[in-house]
């Protein structure tokens, strides 16, 4: 009993261990971010066309592929700021994986995620934010949750 409480301990101070490297890079984005080429801002009078009728959320929704991880539920903070031009740039995953014990599956899946991430985010092309109808960059940096399950209840 006791050698299971401690297993128990250990699991938990491991998975906190990492939520809070996550929380660390989330907190510091804003400040590893390079202001002296341009603006960056977190709302504009128009936000980029990505932001708009939940066009983001549905394409992670749909492009990335939990059902190939083994922990979940899986939370991943994401940050990237939309330049001028419309493209994603200092784009950061960070995923949080609940109830998972093993580094080797951790790590795995963190890069299974991460290479997803960078591949979709790096294929976006969306309308820049607009101030005073000129183009900024806009900063973002949001969640997004997954269980790993296939929804999908029409199989036959």
């Amino acid at each position: 009993m006791i050698k299971q409480l401690l297993i128990l301990i250990l699991i938990l101070m491991l998975k906190s261990l990492q939520a809070q490297e996550c929380k660390d890079l989330i907190i510091n984005y804003f400040s590893q971010i390079d202001t002296t080429e341009r603006k960056v801002v977190l709302i504009a009078e128009e936000m980029p066309s990505l932001f708009k009728d939940n066009s983001l959320f549905i394409k992670l929704s749909k492009e990335i592929k939990s059902n190939d991880l083994s922990c979940c539920p899986i939370y991943v903070w994401y940050a990237f700021i939309v330049e001028t031009d419309g493209t994603l740039s200092n784009i950061m995953i960070c995923p949080q994986f609940m109830y998972c014990d093993s580094s080797d599956i951790i790590d795995k899946n963190t890069k299974i995620l991460t290479d997803q991430f960078n591949e979709l985010f790096n294929r976006i092309k969306t309308t820049p934010g607009k101030i005073n109808n000129q183009p900024v960059a806009v900063a973002n940096i949001s969640k997004i949750h997954y269980e790993c399950f296939d929804w999908n209840f029409n199989k036959e």
